[in-house]
């Protein structure tokens, strides 16, 4: 008898546990599908600043997605396969009045990739002011790793739709 109860338990188990897993697959599909949807219903704009041909001085390319006030970043940077010249790219937000209200930079402020690629994401927050960002420049910056040399290989601005 006490051999059955405890096959009878194991099995109540293992449904309970098949249970929850179904309950956590179902919950994370429905996360899915809502922020897809979301995400659908704003602007979106493709970017691509830099040369990765030629002088070989590093691209960008991505998508910004505008939201109400703040936008959604993404992107992959390319740094040339040549060590000897770093990337950094760098994302500067304005407000209708011309206004910077928000900066970052990838791989971030200083940093340069050397050779390679590096996907990046984040949101640019203009810590809530009144009509958002309406203009984000994109500059790629080209370090020489061996004299120490930086400058700004190109901008690009774009406006929110």
């Amino acid at each position: 008898m006490t051999g059955s109860l405890s096959r009878i338990q194991d099995r109540w188990g293992r449904v309970r546990l098949l249970l929850s897993v179904v309950a956590v697959m179902a919950l994370a599909m429905t996360s899915i599908v809502v922020s897809a949807g979301s995400a659908g219903a704003y602007p979106r704009t493709s970017y691509f600043v830099g040369n990765c041909t030629g002088f070989n001085e590093g691209c960008v390319e991505g998508h910004f997605i505008w939201y109400n006030q703040s936008v959604q970043v993404g992107g992959t940077l390319y740094a040339p396969g040549d060590a000897a010249l770093g990337n950094a790219v760098v994302y500067t937000a304005y407000s209708g009045s011309g206004t910077m209200i928000a900066r970052a930079a990838r791989p971030g402020d200083g940093v340069y990739l050397y050779g390679g690629k590096l996907g990046h994401g984040f949101t640019l927050d203009p810590n809530v002011v009144a009509g958002g960002i309406e203009t984000i420049d994109v500059t790629i910056w080209v370090r020489n790793r061996s004299t120490g040399q930086t400058y700004k290989c190109c901008t690009v601005a774009f406006r929110r739709p």
